[in-house]
């Protein structure tokens, strides 16, 4: 599968108006594409909380 790049991605939510993004767990679809936006984007995400499973909801922290 072919997956946007990280700059490409985070532009695409920023468009959407995105104010959080939940992983759904561990083995969730969307985890490497996450963790990709996680290390090219340290602090533009931040936890909000999570649950044992793996299960994360993050706020975007918009620019200002």
């Amino acid at each position: 599968m072919i997956e946007p790049p990280p700059p490409v991605h985070r532009a695409y939510l920023e468009r959407q108006g995105v104010t959080h993004v939940l992983l759904a767990g561990n083995q969730a679809d969307g985890k490497e594409e996450l963790e990709r936006l996680l290390a090219t984007y340290p602090g533009w995400l931040g936890i909000v909380r999570r649950w044992p499973d793996g299960a994360t909801i993050f706020v975007v922290h918009r620019a200002r």
